[in-house]
């Protein structure tokens, strides 16, 4: 389901050996001049010492950011690592080859435009000592230093249910790969999707299907810069407009949810099926949502190439979506719907059963 990424064939490949360190800190940069300096030292002052490596791979950068990775590893030579693309590939695939040639034990992608709040990497390095765990979930910050939490309970402790741990990622909604620091071998073969939007959706399910024991460390450790021409800026489907790649996308990265669920968990309980089938349920009723207003609009939908299409083919997209997001739902909406009228949900039943009617007027 997720395709390979591109290599870069002049870079050697990462030999991990007894002296490995025992985090590779990985930060894609594109186009990111303002903040990349401060992101990289908030690493530095956050206690970076021998054992963490920071690596940066540049992505093309049109700005002054290769420059500044530059005078970066050089002015800290034995902490970070330069990595270049000889031509721009987009985030999934430099996230995809910076895991290619991480040489540290835990893997913990960071954004270049966002950076660590202080004492992050000891906290980090403490329970990672103590506990050993496969996965760790950090909380994080945003705008005047909002508080944003990312997992239900208080945490402090090392955990080994996986149920709980699907169930409450889906429960709160927080799928960003920089809000989870997890051992290098989970990842394995898993790979983000090039050349698609959503990428943390298309993995970090199946991160946490691979995971044993993880510890929810209950406090930020990053924070969060909101910018316009960011990467969550560019996939953010737009109100009054049906993007038609960016719908796909989405779409396509919850594909064969539910099938993975049922290989790697078995029998899923019904608190792990709800909070998906939430999750799955509440991006088709946005999706469909979209569509009725630019359908009300005239913006029908679009694709990067600029390509529109007419109102029944649009119409037919929309249940081509909808019957795809439905299989990726370890339920169906129509139970989905009848399982938030049994707990008095009857908004969400509401915009679930009009956003299943609109898809199914036109068959």
């Amino acid at each position: 389901m997720l395709d390979p990424a591109e290599k870069n064939e002049t870079a050697p490949l990462a030999v991990r050996g007894p002296e490995s360190p025992w985090i590779s800190i990985l930060i894609p940069v594109y186009n990111v001049a303002p903040y990349l300096r401060q992101c990289v030292e908030s690493v530095i002052q956050n206690g970076a010492d021998e054992g963490v490596e920071i690596v940066l791979l540049d992505d093309c950068s049109t700005d002054d950011s290769l420059a500044i990775c530059r005078q970066l590893s050089e002015q800290y030579p034995s902490q970070v690592r330069l990595l270049q693309h000889s031509h721009n590939q987009g985030l999934s695939a430099a996230r995809n080859h910076l895991l290619e040639q991480a040489e540290g034990e835990y893997i913990w992608f960071i954004d270049s435009d966002d950076y660590l709040i202080n004492n992050a990497v000891q906290s980090l390095k403490i329970i990672i000592d103590r506990h050993f765990p496969d996965m760790v979930i950090c909380d994080y910050r945003k705008r005047r230093s909002l508080f944003k939490k990312s997992f239900p309970g208080s945490g402090g402790k090392c955990e080994t249910n996986r149920n709980d741990l699907i169930s409450g990622v889906f429960r709160y909604r927080k799928m960003y790969a920089w809000l989870k620091i997890v051992r290098r071998s989970i990842w394995n073969d898993l790979q983000f999707p090039v050349g698609h939007c959503f990428e943390d959706i298309a993995t970090t399910p199946h991160l946490l299907m691979r995971t044993s024991s993880y510890y929810y460390a209950a406090s930020s450790w990053l924070y969060y810069r909101i910018r316009p021409g960011s990467i969550m800026s560019s996939v953010t489907r737009a109100e009054n407009h049906f993007d038609i790649d960016k719908n796909r996308d989405m779409a396509l990265a919850l594909d064969g949810l539910a099938d993975a669920l049922c290989d790697k968990i078995g029998l899923v309980d019904p608190k792990l099926s709800y909070h998906v089938a939430h999750f799955i349920g509440k991006e088709y009723v946005k999706m469909a949502k979209r569509y009725g207003d630019a359908v009300r609009r005239g913006n029908l939908a679009v694709t990067q190439s600029g390509e529109s299409i007419n109102k029944t083919e649009s119409y037919a997209l929309l249940l081509s979506l909808m019957l795809q997001m439905q299989r990726a739902s370890p339920m169906s909406f129509e139970a989905l719907a009848q399982d938030y009228l049994r707990r008095g949900q009857f908004w969400n039943y509401l915009a679930l059963t009009r956003a299943v009617k609109m898809a199914n007027s036109q068959r």
